[in-house]
């Protein structure tokens, strides 16, 4: 499975041996591991704030969520509002996502999310192993059941507004489906 790992970069003088580990243990785990551009990005590259820099950045990055099959995340609060924003795009696209913290660093804003493949875990460095283990079975689960829909311009746009309000796309075609299903039943 092809992963996309995240952390905050900021934290990095803090987490980076926690990254490390988690990226480690994927990799034990057989998985190609997208982490460059946390664990080996140079502060001054981070900090860039010329407009043409940030927006390659940005498509780069989206690009990196759409080529992996799942997230991993590191959000142990404090953490910023990009992994938020990069968990989000991985939502929008189907990725089955691990969002990790460490005990007392509980990322409240994410507690709010509810999604089937959004998974918010506490974890230790004693316990990472058991716990990756675990959800990689899991994912792949979603994986296996995933297809490509094509859709006009239309509904696209629909359920893009129908994303604004905090349902994914996914989210809401499924609970149409699920809807349908139940109707059939009685």
């Amino acid at each position: 499975m092809k992963i996309y790992f995240s952390g905050s970069v900021h934290n990095k003088g803090v987490d980076l041996d926690l990254y490390r580990k988690i990226v480690e243990e994927l990799r034990r785990e057989g998985h190609k591991v997208q982490a460059g551009h946390i664990l080996n990005v140079p502060m001054e590259i981070v900090e860039n704030k010329e407009l043409g820099f940030r927006k390659d950045y940005y498509k780069k990055l989206i690009q990196r969520i759409e080529a992996a099959d799942a997230m991993v995340c590191e959000t142990s609060y404090p953490s910023t509002i990009n992994i938020g924003h990069e968990i989000t795009l991985a939502l929008d696209r189907g990725k089955p996502i691990l969002a990790l913290y460490l005990p007392e660093r509980e990322p409240r804003t994410l507690l709010g999310i509810e999604s089937e493949k959004f998974t918010l875990m506490e974890y230790t460095e004693e316990t990472i192993r058991e716990i990756l283990s675990y959800w990689l079975e899991e994912a792949r689960n979603f994986l296996e059941s995933r297809f490509t829909m094509i859709l006009t311009s239309k509904i696209k746009t629909y359920l893009n507004e129908i994303a604004k309000s905090g349902t994914s796309r996914s989210d809401y075609i499924r609970n149409l489906i699920l809807k349908d299903m139940k109707k059939e039943r009685k």
